[in-house]
Order: C-alpha cells, then structure tokens, then sequence
C-alpha cells in the first residue's frame, strides 16, 4: 500500500529461492490482500464512521459519513487488487496494464461501443445511414480528455473532431437550443468530418476521461422541423459502454455499482496528454476544471434519503415542460425506452424568442401567449445528490428500492439560452449541481438557489477570463449564490441519466405527443415536489444590488 522513492544506488543482486507453485502464490495473495481489506475497513470505520463501532451495529448512513457497507467497499478494493473478477471478467491487474509515461507507471482504462452503420424503422421503409455520432463528457477534469476515434470496418480509424468545449470560452454553447457549457463534446458527421459510406458497422472507442457522465449518441437520418421522415438515434452510456485496458483486457466499467471509478485510475491524465487532449492540443496545465468543487456526499449538508420540507407552488410565470414526442423525434433527443418517446434528460422553462419561434414554426399562437420575457428573478429547487467523480472513488449506482443510498442521478445543471448569442459570447452561461453544493455556495436544507439579471448586469460582474458565472453573497441564505444571464429563449435543466425511482426524475412527468400539449401541460409541482425548478420573475427591480435585496426579503 505504498512505495519508496527510488535509490540512486544500485542495489546488490539477491539470489531469490525457488518461485512456488501458482496455487500457492494465489492463495498466499488472496489472505494477504484480505487481510489488509479489513485492516483498512476498520480503519475507516474507526476514523470516519463512528457509528459502526458503536452501538446500535448498524452501518453508517451514507449520507452522514460518506462510508459503504462491508461488501461494497471490499468487493471494490478486491478489484483494484486483482482477487476478484467484474461485470467483465477481467484478469488480475499486472504488469501488462502498466504504460509508461516519463518513467513513472501508469494504470489506465478505455471505452468502447460497436453499433451497426445503417437502422432499419420499426414501423418500415428504407433503412438509414449513421449521419452524426457525439460523445459527450460531462463536469469533466480537463487533463483526462482526449478525442475519442472511430474506426469502421471497411476504413481508416479517425479522430473525433472537437465540436464545442465551454471550458475554455462559453462561446456559441447558449445559443438557442444550445450545448451544456461544462460538457465537452465531440462529433463526426453533418458537418464536422464525414462519416464514409462503405462501412457496414462503427466502433467508437477512447481513454474514459475522469467524468460524472460519458455518452455516445448515435443519429441515423436526417433531423428537423421540415423533415418528412425523421431520423432515428441511439444513446450508450454507463453499463452499455464496454470497459477494457489498454492492452485490451476487459476492465471493471467504472459505471457498475460498487466498481472503482475513473479517479482511482491515476494514470489517464498521462496517457490523455500522450493521445492528446482536447481537440487534439497539449493537456491543459490546470490540474482540474475551473468547476471542480470536489464536495463529499457528507459535504451536502443534507441526507440524500430524507424528504426535507421545501415548498413547492405553481406559478403563472413557472411554467416548466417536457420535450414531446414530435420534438424530442425533430431534434434528435436522446428519448426514453419503449413507447415513452418523449426526452427523458432536458425540462425546459420557455422564455419569450421560444413561444415566438415555436408559434411561427407551427402556426399556433398558443406557445407565445404562454412564454415569458426575463429580466430579473431567481429560480428555486431542492438539489439532487448527483455522483461527484473529483472524489467519490467507489460508483454507488443509481438510486433504487435495492439501492437507496444511490444517485439520484449522475449529472444535473442549468443553463440560460437565447435565441441571439448577446455580445460578447463569452459570457457564462451555465451552473452544475457541483457548483451548487461546494463549500460556501451549499445549504443545510438542500434547496439551492440561482439569480438572474440582464446579460449587460452579469458582464459587469465577471472577471478577465471567467469561464463561471459571478456570484453575489445573500445575508439571509447564509452562502453565496450564482447569478446567470437572464435568457430569451429558455432556461434548459440538463438531467444526465437520472435514476427512475428518483422523485424529480423528468420521466416522472406525462409525455405528450405533441408540443402544444406538453406547453398546455406543464411539470407540476404534485409530479416533481421539490425538485421542480420553481423560476419567480421580480417585476420592479432594475439593479442586481436590488435584486439581492428583494431576495433576502422574501427567504428570511
């Protein structure tokens, strides 16, 4: 469980006694390892789980003390040790999975997915081509990313070309129905580097970057409102991805329950900046993304289990819908399974340039006459305990009836669009849920608060460079809270692979064929409680400095 820092000198040979059998090596490691699992369980416990060893001999509420029970923890050190197998089954970690990178050996791990070039509707007719792939990584540590390749059956592996990375510069990511500005996304197709046409099926492989939520989406046809025949999609992720080694060994996938995570793999920002990072450039210098807030599920401030009393209204101006079908089908959204084919992932909070575009798009009045034009206000929600991949080294899953100290889902930000990019573009356009339970910015209730303001307001509050929106302190919260652009086409809340058993789930909400009817339909609060974003517009304020005190007013 450790190592010395290496000698200068040479040391003398050492005539070693005779290699026992395998069996015996084995079993000799197997106590071994065993052994020093349980020397660190109790360790753990008595350290940071008080609780276990005491009375009552329940284990540790995860939520408190950020502890797994005996069998999630071992079964993960087991795998790092090489004495058990995986989802997979993967050999025992040796020499074969070490790379080298400036002398130092380093572990890492890849991912991959194979589908076919052409699908066939269900419903008939001709089949259709791949015409777009995108990966998406999101609330990633930059020094872990590299371009993903593809390589088809019938041609040359490529590069994935970088599509928009808000890290950087927010650039074009908020503009109409947008990018996640703390996602990274790369694509190949409609556009970027076309897909060729002999190849009769595609794998996409790359280094796993160290991310609370990886992707690949597939779209086969083509997509839009003018569209006769609208194309079909495909989304992998988490289970679905296959998980292998470098030397192409099958790996414990860092998305199964119980398995190590990406961050125990020490190794992948040496072979991201070896394979290039992103968009092919030299590994960022910064250790992590400007984002990185790293809190513990005990940094919460709250217990992931319990129903805190938080009230929930529905308003005029808090209208928040679902993607419909026909729209979930035009923008080639990722869509639930089965029937249920309406966006799974996106709820959406129409602001005055959506009603206007979508009223003339269908020749319904309907939508502008119920969208809204933001200045200043501020939204309200109860957070999700989302998978924090900058400490959690242990995937906890998903939260279910079998798994109830599971994540509600692994990702979840807010984001600001408009339907004309304001100037300059480099405005920050996006909060994450990491962002909102890091020290200084969480709350002892869980319900999380963000303000908006005109785009001129929130530019003169940022910073040279600033990739985060600016904050202000409000006395009454107790913390500082994030203040966004208000927008002009909508306010988008990204759900990155929520669990279905989890209160403010999207899924939980109706699925409408059309539109028209999710907009005359909105998420209420009876569906989503808590959870549902609750956006209040503040008609006589002209000032964030007024806007802050309006807001300390109305949560003494």
């Amino acid at each position: 469980f450790g190592s010395r820092a290496p000698s200068s000198r040479r040391a003398p040979p050492v005539l070693l006694p005779p290699r026992p059998s395998s069996h015996c090596m084995a079993a000799a490691r197997s106590r071994l390892v065993r052994s020093a699992v349980a020397w660190l369980l109790a360790t753990q416990r008595a350290g940071r789980c008080p609780c276990a060893a005491g009375i009552p001999p329940a284990p540790c509420r995860l939520s408190e003390q950020h502890c797994f029970d005996s069998g999630e923890e071992e079964h993960a050190l087991l795998h790092l040790s090489g004495v058990t197998g995986s989802d997979a089954p993967a050999a025992r970690l040796d020499d074969r999975d070490v790379e080298r990178s400036g002398g130092r050996g380093v572990r890492c791990i890849k991912f991959e997915v194979s589908f076919p070039a052409e699908m066939q509707p269900s419903e008939g007719g001709p089949a259709r081509r791949a015409t777009r792939i995108r990966t998406r990584y999101s609330n990633v540590d930059l020094a872990t990313v590299s371009a993903p390749l593809l390589s088809g059956d019938r041609s040359q592996e490529r590069k994935f070309d970088l599509e928009y990375n808000g890290y950087e510069i927010p650039g074009r990511g908020g503009e109409r129905f947008g990018l996640d500005q703390f996602t990274i996304y790369h694509a190949l197709g409609d556009g970027m580097t076309n897909l060729t046409e002999q190849d009769s099926s595609y794998i996409v492989h790359g280094l796993y970057p160290n991310a609370a939520f990886v992707s690949v989406q597939v779209l086969y046809g083509s997509f839009g409102p003018d569209v006769v025949e609208p194309g079909m999609q495909m989304t992998f992720r988490g289970e679905q991805l296959k998980a292998r080694f470098l030397d192409g060994r099958l790996a414990p996938n860092p998305f199964v329950k119980g398995n190590p995570t990406v961050l125990t793999y020490t190794g992948q920002a040496a072979c991201a900046g070896r394979s290039s990072a992103v968009a092919g450039q030299p590994a960022p210098t910064l250790e992590r993304a400007s984002i990185d807030k790293s809190p513990s599920a005990s940094d919460m401030g709250f217990a992931e289990g319990l129903s805190l009393p938080a009230r929930c209204k529905d308003t005029k101006t808090n209208i928040i819908i679902k993607g419909a079908v026909d729209f979930a089908r035009q923008a080639g959204l990722p869509t639930g399974p089965g029937l249920e084919q309406c966006s799974q992932n996106y709820l959406y909070g129409p602001a005055i340039s959506s009603g206007w575009l979508f009223s003339k798009t269908l020749a319904d009045s309907f939508p502008l006459r119920n969208s809204f034009t933001y200045s200043y206000g501020f939204i309200r929600f109860k957070l999700p305990f989302v998978f924090s991949n900058f400490a959690d080294k242990i995937f906890r899953g998903l939260k279910s009836p079998k798994n109830p100290f599971g994540y509600d889902e692994l990702a979840f930000s807010v984001s600001s669009n408009w339907y004309v990019e304001p100037a300059p573009v480099t405005v920050p356009f996006t909060v994450t849920a990491l962002m909102l339970q890091a020290e200084g910015f969480k709350s002892a209730d869980g319900m999380a608060y963000i303000l908006f303001a005109p785009v001129w307001e929130v530019q003169k509050l940022l910073e040279p460079n600033q990739v985060t929106p600016p904050a202000v302190f409000v006395r009454s919260l107790e913390r500082s809270v994030y203040i966004l652009p208000a927008p002009d086409f909508a306010w988008f809340f990204r759900y990155r692979e929520p669990s279905p058993f989890w209160k403010g789930s999207p899924g939980n909400a109706p699925c409408f064929e059309t539109i028209v009817e999710t907009w005359d339909n909105p998420v209420s609060c009876q569906v989503l409680g808590a959870y549902k974003p609750q956006i209040t517009s503040l008609d006589k304020v002209d000032s964030v400095k007024g806007l802050v005190n309006v807001v300390e007013k109305l949560t003494r």
